[in-house]
């Protein structure tokens, strides 16, 4: 994924524009920590003691294919009841996942914008049936797969097009994702993909907001990802979620197109986690 940095009016921004970002990022972690650290463990119990539900919904008819398909995504994955089901609904289209009671905090999570990142949809379906029988707090919204057709096919494109520009085209799955989180009133977004050029190495990548910038500093830190200065293009997800208010980061993960090593699902899986995280989902 290319990227360059933003300034407020679209320029390259000025360097002490990006520290302050950051600095902001790194002030928030430590007193997030020490905060956590006074907390009374009896009432961070009761807070998560709500109870699960689960929902497969289709967002997008236009999407479907049969992820079995590809034998590079299955090989890490256990054949069990809940991945059928969502391989099932993935045909028709692209399928969300709803993890939770419906409360606050809502954020989602999204996976496979480009088809052939493999590791962040692997890891997406892993943390989905985490969360299947575990207790959390609030609710957690999950798109394994944007575009299941692309994903089959292990091709980074959908019907010959970029998703990851294509968000701001109305009717475009990636503009579908974006209305769904509009939606759902969703209060952040972790938009997961995987590397191997540019940056070609385990980041995360924050808008040059101060609410992005604090939920990147803390993946970085609880993952040890490289944090980067945002991304460019209108019709990204993360730049239309942050300009209507909704804190997003992208998380990168290093990974050839069209394979996935244990290694490279486990750092996506973390970085996911430390997402939910910082909003004390877990």
């Amino acid at each position: 994924m290319k990227k360059i940095n933003l300034s407020k009016d679209g320029t390259i921004p000025r360097s002490r524009e990006i520290y302050f970002y950051v600095i902001m990022g790194y002030i928030y972690y430590w007193l997030n920590n020490i905060i956590h650290s006074m907390e009374n463990h009896v009432e961070i119990s009761n807070q998560i003691n709500n109870k699960n539900t689960f929902k497969l919904d289709i967002i997008s008819n236009a999407t479907g294919g049969d992820v079995t398909k590809n034998d590079a995504i299955m090989k890490h994955l256990p054949n069990n009841p809940l991945n059928d089901d969502i391989f099932k609904a993935a045909k028709n289209g692209t399928p969300l996942i709803t993890l939770g009671d419906g409360s606050k905090p809502r954020v989602m999570i999204t996976a496979g914008m480009h088809g052939d990142e493999l590791a962040p949809q692997i890891a997406a379906l892993i943390l989905i049936n985490e969360l299947y029988s575990k207790k959390i707090n609030g609710t957690v919204y999950i798109i394994p797969f944007v575009a299941p057709e692309a994903s089959a096919e292990n091709n980074k494109l959908f019907n010959g097009k970029n998703l990851n520009l294509m968000g701001n085209i109305p009717g475009n799955p990636a503009n579908v994702v974006f209305k769904t989180i509009q939606r759902l009133n969703i209060v952040a977004m972790a938009d997961c993909h995987s590397t191997s050029t540019d940056p070609a190495k385990n980041s995360i990548i924050y808008y040059p907001k101060i609410a992005s910038s604090k939920i990147a500093v803390y993946i970085n830190k609880r993952t040890n990802s490289t944090l980067l200065a945002l991304i460019q293009y209108s019709g990204m997800l993360i730049v239309l979620c942050n300009s209507h208010k909704i804190p997003s980061v992208i998380c990168e993960v290093t990974s050839p197109d069209g394979v996935a090593s244990k290694e490279s699902v486990n750092v996506s899986y973390n970085q996911m986690k430390a997402f939910l995280e910082y909003h004390q989902i877990l």
